[in-house]
C-alpha cells in the first residue's frame, strides 16, 4: 500500500523515511515560552483537523476517505500527519470503529449508520507533536 505524498518544503521527522523511531529518552525536556508557543499551535491545527474529521463522520463514507481528506489539509497547513510512516504505520490518520480500541488503519469499509467511530489526528508543525481524537 503505497503512502500518501508528502511535499518538499515538509519537513519530515527522522522515521518517516525508514519508518524506525527512535529510542524513547526519560529526560524530561525544560521548555521555553516559544516550545509552548509553538505547542500551542500543533495543538490548535490538530483540533481544526479533528474537526473537519468530525464532520466527514457519516454514513457510506470509508475511513480511506477520511484518511485522504485530513491528510490533504494537514499537509495543506504546512504539517507533517505524525503516524505516517511511524513504526511502519501505512496511513496519516488512525480511525478506530466500533470494537477496534485505538490505532486503526483506514480501509475500503464503509461506515454504517450506528457505527462508533474514534479519528485520531496528530500533527507535527516542525516544531512539536500534538495529538486530538474524539468519539
Amino acid at each position: 500500500m503505497p503512502r500518501r505524498p508528502i511535499p518538499d518544503h515538509i519537513l519530515q521527522p527522522p522515521y518517516a523515511e525508514h519508518g524506525t523511531s527512535s529510542v524513547w529518552s526519560p529526560e524530561i525536556p525544560v521548555n521555553t515560552e516559544i516550545d509552548i508557543a509553538h505547542m500551542r499551535d500543533a495543538g490548535k491545527l490538530a483540533k481544526e483537523i479533528l474537526a473537519l474529521g468530525s464532520t466527514l463522520c457519516k454514513p457510506g463514507i470509508t475511513t480511506n476517505k477520511i484518511d485522504q481528506v485530513l491528510h490533504e489539509a494537514i499537509i495543506q497547513n504546512g504539517a507533517y500527519p505524525s503516524p505516517l510512516n511511524y513504526n511502519g504505520f501505512p496511513k496519516s490518520v488512525c480511525t478506530s470503529i466500533n470494537n477496534i480500541i485505538a490505532h486503526g488503519i483506514p480501509d475500503d469499509r464503509e461506515l454504517k449508520d450506528g457505527d462508533i467511530i474514534n479519528v485520531d489526528v496528530t500533527v507535527n508543525n516542525e516544531y512539536e507533536i500534538r495529538d486530538e481524537n474524539d468519539y
